[in-house]
């Protein structure tokens, strides 16, 4: 029973036919008097149902927000290119510069929203038999990737700039740090542990996986690429959530750089 009961002439009584009032109904069940209003104990008010579009704003602006930090560090990384004519320094001076301003964005959202961003560093979840079958889904992911390019390069005239084979050649250093090492790190600081835990705030983690690894290959400015950095951000996404951490990503990441650059034959024309 509820204070509201105790308040008529005779307590737990209809105050006017004085009949056992039920707790279940906010009205006297034999002269219908009300005794309570008809919306208390209904509990909160229903979420409305937005769509997905609304929900993402609501819940997760920070994820289109990173991606326009994102946008403005690849744009500061190619003011060099307005500068200098060697094209061996300005080669050098992109991937230098564009990894240093992608580092800086993801370590700043990273500092502000580290909350968020701290479950994912948690666990190393390197032991488990989800991060071994992830690593084992990368091997047919580069042969698709290598068989896909080498048919563009086939059927098509899309030209593949052979600058970043180059830099590997003349400095493998640069190339293994700011190729490899930095965007695996920083990338997947970014996108696997803020844009896409913050959309599953939002959307399902399905969802969340799609559109998170749809910016995750935006950013990379390759319309040709688009369809298979998409699918390794779904990749990286899977071993994200199975694994319950960001550190699979971050080696996975790594490898596969690592295996473009210096490992599989080399694709440009």
């Amino acid at each position: 029973m509820t204070n509201e009961l105790a308040k008529g002439p005779v307590p737990g009584r209809c105050p006017k036919c004085s009949a056992q009032l039920r707790p279940e109904v906010y009205f006297c069940p034999y002269c219908a008097e009300g005794w309570r209003s008809p919306t208390e104990g209904l509990g909160p008010t229903p979420e409305p149902v937005w769509d997905a579009e609304t929900r993402i704003r609501l819940r997760a602006s920070g994820a289109y927000e990173a991606s326009l930090l994102y946008l403005v560090a690849l744009f500061v990384s190619g003011i060099p290119r307005l500068f200098i004519d060697d094209s061996k320094m300005v080669s050098s001076w992109d991937v230098i510069l564009g990894s240093s301003c992608v580092a800086i964005v993801s370590l700043w959202i990273a500092f502000r929203n580290f909350g968020l961003v701290r479950e994912s560093l948690r666990m190393s979840g390197l032991i488990s038999p989800w991060f071994l079958l992830s690593a084992l889904a990368l091997a047919p992911l580069l042969a698709i990737n290598h068989l896909y390019h080498a048919l563009l390069l086939k059927e098509t005239s899309v030209v593949m700039d052979p600058s970043i084979y180059l830099l590997a050649d003349r400095d493998p250093w640069i190339a293994g740090l700011f190729v490899c090492l930095f965007p695996a790190v920083f990338e997947e600081l970014g996108f696997r542990s803020y844009v896409y835990p913050l959309l599953q705030r939002a959307l399902t983690p399905v969802w969340a996986a799609v559109i998170s690894s749809a910016l995750f290959a935006s950013l990379h400015l390759s319309f040709w690429s688009w369809p298979y950095l998409f699918g390794l951000g779904l990749l990286f996404a899977f071993a994200a959530t199975k694994t319950r951490s960001v550190l699979p990503c971050v080696v996975l990441h790594f490898a596969h750089n690592f295996a473009v650059l210096f490992l599989l034959p080399r694709q440009y024309n």
